[in-house]
């Protein structure tokens, strides 16, 4: 079983649990609910601070941490804005919480992998650059997920190709990488998935290859194997706490084939793999959402796990309305930048 496979059966626990599911999406609908308003008529301060609390929230892409972050900045939103914004109910906040606080758990079993004599664990946290407005309880039991699924969860991770490049650094070594601020490395790979997202799914970014070529020439290498592998494994984290995130809401990911395409091309590079399609069927998403892909090219098509990385939609006489997205393939380790680890032991380079 790979480290996907595993998340598909976390999902499928999500599911199985509709109790749960049902509340969460009460509470989502409560908050997304808006006055109806007449044309000519203003929203009131209220109903505009939500809006604005709410497009805040989503446009982090950090799940339900989002409402809660956007919650405690209430009055610098309202400065801004000139609004006024509802404070979560309490019930609101109890349920996002106890979300959140699941969601933290299972990325400590993943961080708690990194070897204990280095010292850069904060940098697979997701929602490391937001302010901590939630903590987990020291004694923490998941209120989803069973001992043995997440105990799978940990053993898969631990076979990441981002864990396995660092468990070959000799660990003599570890404390010349301790002495590289964990604020240094962050700086280094938003550096890096700045240029990887900018040159977009179908390329990858010259900066890539001339940073392998010169960490070779250097003897700078296992410094950038490092760094790529946090920067992977964390991506890896991400796509997890997503895939979770979403199957609180779809029975299913949302789904491009041969019966709503219009066209699809593919692209594979020195960051991974991509498809840039457009397409008939109009779903309601946003970037960082995820979605299956059957490529009609394949021979035997099978459904390829992406990630949106931009959508937009489009009207033309032609096809009428239809959606242009341009998705990054996800790899078997969640890993959406699974060509950098292959690229830096390529021979070649």
């Amino acid at each position: 079983m790979s480290i996907v496979k595993v998340a598909y059966e976390m999902c499928k626990t999500i599911l199985k649990n509709s109790s749960f599911r049902d509340e969460v999406s009460s509470m989502m609908s409560e908050l997304n609910k808006f006055q109806d308003v007449k044309i000519g008529e203003r929203l009131d301060q209220y109903e505009f601070g939500k809006i604005i609390r709410n497009q805040s929230a989503e446009k982090a892409n950090i799940q339900f941490y989002g409402y809660l972050v956007a919650d405690s900045q209430r009055k610098e939103i309202e400065k801004q804005f000139n609004c006024l914004v509802p404070q979560l109910t309490k019930e609101q906040y109890g349920l996002l919480t106890k979300l959140h606080r699941e969601i933290i758990y299972i990325n400590e079993k993943i961080i708690n992998l990194l070897p204990n004599n280095l010292n850069h664990r904060s940098i697979l946290d997701p929602y490391s650059i937001y302010e901590k407005v939630v903590t987990k309880e020291h004694s923490y039991d998941s209120l989803i997920f069973t001992d043995e699924i997440l105990e799978s969860l940990q053993l898969h991770f631990k076979k990441h190709k981002g864990f396995q490049e660092i468990g070959e650094i000799p660990s003599g070594l570890h404390s010349e990488l301790n002495k590289i601020s964990s604020k240094n490395i962050e700086n280094i790979i938003f550096l890096f998935t700045d240029r990887i997202r900018k040159a977009g799914v179908m390329h990858s970014p010259d900066d890539i290859l001339e940073a392998i070529e010169n960490a070779k020439r250097d003897k700078t290498i296992i410094p950038l194997k490092y760094f790529i592998s946090l920067m992977c494994i964390r991506e890896s984290i991400q796509t997890l706490n997503q895939l979770i995130y979403q199957s609180f809401f779809q029975s299913k990911l949302p789904i491009y084939n041969e019966d709503n395409l219009i066209s699809i091309r593919s692209a594979s590079h020195l960051v991974g793999n991509g498809y840039s399609l457009k397409s008939q069927q109009i779903y309601n998403l946003n970037p960082i959402d995820l979605v299956h892909v059957f490529d009609p090219y394949d021979t035997e098509p099978a459904p390829t796990l992406c990630q949106i990385e931009n959508i937009s939609t489009s009207f033309n006489n032609k096809f009428g309305s239809h959606a242009d997205l341009k998705l990054r393939v996800i790899d078997e380790d969640l890993n959406p930048f699974f060509g950098t680890l292959e690229s830096i032991n390529h021979k070649f380079l």
